[in-house]
């Protein structure tokens, strides 16, 4: 039973990210994404949240906020990203 149950919490959990990753990538093909709103979608889902932060240290360090991390690797980046990592729905 147990396992039955970590297999619906996982699927669940995937379903939830993939439901939140397809909202981003539509946001993201809007051409007047601002970079709060592009902020507070980012800041919604902790995975995404903590790639944008990954990718951003690697280049320095200094990005240890997401505001700093969207600076860094800037809004285009972010939403390139998005566009081209994500599978197409």
């Amino acid at each position: 039973m147990a396992c039955c149950l970590l297999n619906y919490s996982a699927t669940n959990k995937v379903q939830q990210w993939t439901h939140a990753m397809t909202k981003f990538r539509h946001a993201c093909r809007q051409p007047d994404l601002t970079p709060q709103e592009l902020h507070q979608m980012i800041h919604a889902d902790e995975t995404l949240h903590r790639n944008v932060m990954d990718i951003s240290q690697a280049i320095t360090p200094a990005a240890t906020t997401l505001t700093r991390a969207i600076i860094v690797l800037g809004p285009n980046t972010i939403k390139n990203m998005a566009l081209n990592t994500l599978p197409v729905d």
